[in-house]
């Protein structure tokens, strides 16, 4: 399976997470290496199946209580930055339909409650990226390359040309 085919499995397995635009039919784009798919993927099943299971319970404009999906998040770009990999999430839509029987307080802070923890999701996976190869997906360290920095195992960087950084150099 070719790098643009694991990146298309991806966004088909995870539409939710990935999903296209509707007015475009573009889909997110993934621009990262292969050794970091499996990390890009995994948090995306995380995103998606959190959304998938959990509920908040929210105050009714009526003062009852209610159960309600949370927001479905989005991630409209990955990419590799300063070494490590970074998400950037769209925006976030929500799927129940009882919302508007809710108070917009308490749906503001459910929105909230999921962000956090989709943040910590998407916060986990970026580091996981800074201790992972791009190239291959073994144990990395961040290098550099005339100021290019990236994630690499010592066997990726010696191949491509990448020097450790030293912390004590200025």
């Amino acid at each position: 399976m070719t790098h643009e085919e694991k990146i298309a499995a991806i966004l088909d397995r995870f539409p939710f997470v990935f999903p296209a635009n509707p007015n475009t039919g573009n889909r997110p784009s993934i621009g990262v290496g292969p050794g970091w798919l499996p990390i890009v993927a995994e948090c995306a099943g995380a995103m998606q199946s959190f959304v998938a299971k959990a509920l908040f319970l929210v105050r009714g404009k009526n003062g009852e209580t209610k159960l309600v999906s949370p927001p479905q998040p989005s991630i409209e770009l990955v990419r590799q930055k300063l070494g490590t990999c970074r998400f950037l999430l769209g925006t976030e839509t929500w799927t129940d339909d009882g919302i508007a029987e809710c108070d917009p307080v308490a749906l503001h802070d459910a929105a909230l409650r999921c962000h956090d923890q989709v943040e910590g999701m998407i916060f986990f996976a970026e580091y996981l990226t800074s201790i992972t190869c791009e190239t291959c997906g073994r144990p990395g360290n961040l290098v550099s390359r005339k100021g290019f920095l990236a994630t690499r195992c010592p066997e990726c960087a010696k191949k491509e040309n990448f020097g450790s950084i030293d912390s004590n150099k200025h």
